[in-house]
């Protein structure tokens, strides 16, 4: 009491919690209170006087638990705590310990579905099995958790949250607890500097580092991850702003396109071409209607009169200019001098009057109007005056004379330096001529990545130039808007260079100082770029790789893979061979069992890979059914390798079959508001259910006979197992297993296809173990659907359409009701699944007076395509209903004949048609 007092009064003003793990006590300490604690709940349950031992107790269960079962972890005699009642007591001491020490409360799925064990867990840190993927998960992350350290709160935790891309539940069920994972980070950033406030005890802390660094490979992910945290230090500023040239674009290009526009060309002897540039007319609010039966004419001493709708052809066209209009001149007039026309045609019809208008040479070699009337550094530029200017004006701006083959006008030529003077400025300043400066950052050294942006790796520094197209002494450089830093100019560049970056966007804004006032200009450029996290090996192959594998449908189960109910195909080149195997893991997410398939080539049917599954489901049914996560792996030499992930979600309440004496045992880890309900259906009855004690299963029970199905329910969660005994004999069908089934249904035909389709259901959805128990399954399934064929259609039709291969003529003859309707299902090319098999059949059924009611012909079809998918939730007397259904034998019998024709392959259809 008073070690957790004590830990609790220094971390409450830091409101850092408080573990159960941090109890103090030696390791022989423990081992001593542990055995006494034992003993004591022979014949009591745990005394609330000594509710900090069994937190203590079970906070060291939860370290060492090994993330398959819970309770033997804290049991020191077998079955002590799986058999006994008291386990909401232990969630009541640590609910307990959360309100007097502050100790962390379970969240996320984790503490929903576990919500006992979850409580033990939690108080324990960071358990073994979690430490080699937690370490891991650190050091992919490594480059990011600086930023989320420096934010504070829970960030730590919620980044390694939202960034787990594995297909660990447990660990995953673990990031969810974001204020835990956040402490124990930030306690091994903090190791070795004696922080004033400790959020782990130093001697708890040394011990889960001492034990995480006891595998090597987590040793290094460790010591990685922990020295980009500790030495990565820096401020990170708001988010980055963007690129303002895309709208100043988009601005210019919406100016022009309302208003006329001077653009010129140079001929190879020098004389210079003027012109317009036509606007979009359009866009000034002219259409057919406001220009029908107007006339215009353009400015000119012989252009002719032409109808107003022209200006909509012309639009964006280009018109020699012979005189340089006059100003503030129309360049277009209407003939009609009505004020609507003339205000239509003048917010367009002139060009803005200027002292100088600027025209900027474009890479096709045209010289076009800059609508700001600047000019920037590098450039090749034509000025066009109405007079002659200065020779001092000349002089200093460095133009040149151009012979210009239009009158009313004159016409300069110059190229700007690539560094603008303070002399170049004045003189264009003179001609009201602005001049832009700006810094162009371009990446020197190693080339970045290209994408959208340039992108260096966080080990890579970035390094820029930044130079300046006018005198610059200094720059002023901030980095996200963060604080900024002088850096000296060396003929106007300078070289930058960053390193300690956190992944993401980033930006450099540069302020220079101007050489001739000595005053910082405003913000002449910003130079966007990326970080980007180096990948894991593995997730940096699967992008790399040269083929792809692909399944179908995108959600589909390991189980549907095996059955050939999904397709899991390579596609890469043609006739490559793969290689294929599949891989189990442990709950810790370590590899467990490799096993090699074999060789397929690529775009060979998916059949041959679900052949191969199903071998190797039967050679290794014991390891794959104790996988908590199954990789199947397509491997194509040089190209690399892909892995198709499935996950296995672990649930509280579940079987555990032990293969070595072939029992089936239930870890029962549900906080006990009401107790699992158990039952059993032997090989032999598969329909008759027996009670199956609690105690017996959580020791382990092993079936009668060739095997048995074990149900446990709990709430809204049920987990069913077949487990298959042995067999020495060569199997082939149940007749050679020596099995003979019995199915006992009640004598009412309803109530009867209701247990039926149950029964379909249970044994379909069992998890088979055992020899050759996936195969027993299925046959039992097989079985109880040909119970139900003959319950609806009669045992000789059931025969006739079961039977292989099927007597589909003597099944058609045996329909009944109308020989069109019997002709229909056995002649028509019904498809294979439900849905589109509903429109004929239902057609069918009302074309020959079979059943008029949809309705009661879609669930005959249901019977017979798919029965497990049944729903009689609207009918209240479900029996009567089912009763009066199978009075319907016409159409019962074409229903069942139909998915019997829907199952012979088309070439046999064909054969024995004609």
């Amino acid at each position: 009491m008073e070690t957790f007092s004590a830990i609790a009064k220094r971390r409450r003003g830091a409101r850092y919690p408080v573990y159960a793990l941090e109890h103090g006590l030696t390791s022989d300490e423990v081992e001593e209170v542990w055995n006494a604690a034992s003993a004591s709940i022979r014949y009591l349950p745990p005394s609330a006087s000594h509710w900090l031992v069994w937190c203590a107790i079970g906070a060291e269960a939860g370290y060492r638990y090994s993330g398959d079962e819970f309770w033997p972890a804290l049991e020191r005699h077998p079955d002590e705590w799986r058999t006994n009642d008291y386990r909401q007591r232990l969630r009541n001491f640590y609910r307990r310990f959360s309100v007097e020490f502050g100790g962390p409360e379970p969240k996320g799925r984790w503490a929903g579905h576990f919500n006992i064990i979850a409580w033990p867990i939690s108080g324990a840190i960071l358990p073994l099995y979690l430490q080699t993927p937690f370490a891991h998960h650190l050091f992919d992350q490594r480059f990011a958790l600086p930023r989320a350290v420096q934010a504070g709160g829970d960030a730590v935790g919620q980044l390694l949250l939202d960034r787990y891309s594995g297909t660990s539940s447990r660990f995953r069920d673990f990031l969810q607890q974001t204020e835990l994972t956040s402490q124990i980070l930030l306690a091994l950033r903090d190791e070795g500097r004696a922080p004033e406030v400790t959020r782990i005890e130093p001697s708890v802390l040394s011990k889960i580092v001492s034990d995480l660094e006891r595998r090597r490979d987590a040793r290094s992910y460790l010591r990685d991850a922990r020295r980009v945290i500790e030495t990565t230090t820096f401020k990170i500023g708001a988010e980055l702003r963007p690129k303002p040239s895309g709208r100043d674009l988009a601005k210019q290009k919406e100016a022009s396109a309302g208003r006329f526009t001077l653009l010129a060309r140079k001929f190879p002897d020098g004389h210079v071409a003027l012109g317009l540039r036509l606007p979009d007319f359009r866009s000034a609010g002219l259409n057919r209607d406001n220009l029908a039966g107007q006339r215009i004419r353009f400015a000119g001493k012989d252009e002719p009169s032409q109808p107003a709708s022209v200006l909509l052809a012309l639009s964006g066209g280009e018109r020699r200019l012979d005189v340089f209009p006059a100003p503030n001149a129309d360049l277009v007039t209407a003939e009609d001098s009505s004020d609507g026309m003339a205000a239509l045609l003048g917010s367009v019809a002139r060009i803005d009057e200027r002292p100088a208008w600027v025209l900027r040479r474009q890479l096709d070699g045209a010289y076009r109007e800059v609508l700001g009337g600047h000019v920037r550094s590098g450039q090749d530029y034509l000025l066009l005056v109405r007079g002659n200017l200065r020779n001092d004006v000349i002089e200093s701006a460095g133009l040149q004379r151009a012979v210009v083959l239009a009158k009313d006008v004159e016409a300069y030529a110059t190229r700007t330096p690539s560094i603008l003077s303070e002399a170049h400025r004045k003189a264009f300043k003179a001609l009201g001529i602005s001049v832009r400066t700006g810094i162009s950052v371009a990446p020197v050294g190693l080339s970045p990545r290209p994408g959208d942006l340039p992108a260096w790796l966080v080990t890579e520094p970035v390094l820029v130039a930044a130079s300046a197209d006018i005198d610059v002494a200094r720059l002023m450089v901030s980095l996200d808007e963060a604080e900024s830093q002088i850096i000296a100019c060396s003929n106007s560049r300078a070289l930058i260079g960053i390193e300690h970056l956190e992944p993401g966007r980033h930006s450099l804004a540069f302020k220079p100082l101007l050489t001739a006032n000595g005053e910082w200009a405003t913000p002449s450029d910003m130079f966007e770029f990326e970080i980007l996290a180096p990948q894991a090996w593995p997730e940096a192959m699967r992008g790399k790789s040269g083929f792809r594998l692909i399944i179908e449908p995108p959600d589909a189960t390991f189980e549907m893979v095996v059955s050939g109910d999904a397709t899991l195909q390579a596609f890469g080149p043609p006739r490559r061979g793969v290689q294929w195997s599949l891989v189990t893991y442990g709950a810790a997410g370590h590899p467990e069992c490799t096993m090699q398939l074999g060789g397929t080539r690529v775009g060979e049917p998916s059949n041959l890979l679900s052949a191969a599954l199903e071998k190797a489901c039967r050679r290794y049914s014991d390891q794959i059914d104790e996988a908590y996560q199954i990789d199947i792996v397509a491997s194509l030499d040089e190209l690399g390798r892909q892995a198709e992930r499935f996950p296995r979600t672990v649930e509280p309440l579940r079987w555990k079959f032990n293969p070595t004496n072939g029992a089936v045992r239930l870890i029962d880890e549900t906080d006990h508001e009401e107790l699992p309900t158990l039952s059993c259906y032997s090989l032999g009855n598969p329909m008759e259910k027996s009670p199956l004690p609690l105690e017996t299963a959580l020791v382990g029970v092993r079936p009668d006979g060739e095997g048995a199905l074990y149900v446990a329910r709990y709430k809204n969660l049920t987990q069913s197992i077949f487990v298959s005994a042995p067999s020495n004999s060569k199997f082939k069908d149940f007749s050679s297993l020596g099995t003979k089934q019995n199915l006992s249904l009640p004598p009412h035909r309803g109530l009867a296809v209701i247990r039926l389709i149950d029964g379909m259901r249970r044994w379909e959805k069992a998890k088979p173990v055992g020899h050759w128990a996936l195969v027993r399954r299925d046959l039992t399934v097989r079985r109880l659907r040909e119970e139900l064929t003959a319950l609806c259609c009669g045992r000789d039709f059931a025969g006739l359409v079961l039977s292989n291969p099927p007597s589909l003529d003597q099944a058609q003859a045996k329909v009944g009701g109308s020989q069109g309707f019997g002709y229909r299902m056995r002649r028509s090319d019904w498809p294979t699944d439900y849905v589109s098999a509903v429109p004929a059949f239902v057609h069918y059924a009302r074309h020959y007076q079979v059943e008029s009611d949809e309705w009661l012909a879609r669930l005959a079809l249901t019977l017979a395509y798919r029965p497990l998918k049944l729903r009689l939730d609207a009918i209240d007397d479900k029996t009567e209903f089912l009763a009066h259904l199978l009075d319907q034998g016409h159409l019962l019998r074409g229903a069942f004949l139909a998915h019997a024709v829907s199952r012979m392959p088309a070439t046999a259809i064909l054969k024995e048609t004609a």
